[in-house]
């Protein structure tokens, strides 16, 4: 009897977490920031310094910070489809 009541606290809980867990992620907001970058170069021939892939295609950039290096198509995903108003 000792188990089978330590299992349906467990569940208890468990149950009382997720919903805890469900209730702050409504909560935290509906829309997270923009992580959209501010720049996009594309189609270029990139010296990255990185032995692994010392040249990329394209790169894309927010502010003063460099977000991500790859191909064209990688970097273009990034993108938001319509710009951004300064």
């Amino acid at each position: 009897m000792d188990l089978h009541n330590s299992f349906r606290r467990r569940e208890s809980r468990l149950a009382a977490y997720a919903a805890v867990i469900v209730f702050l992620a409504a909560a935290s907001g509906s829309q997270p920031p923009d992580r959209s970058p501010d720049y996009v170069l594309l189609n270029g021939k990139v010296f990255t310094a990185f032995p692994a892939q010392p040249f990329v295609q394209a790169v894309a950039i927010r502010g003063d910070r460099i977000l991500a290096t790859g191909t064209s198509a990688q970097i273009s995903a990034m993108a938001s489809p319509l710009p951004k108003e300064r």
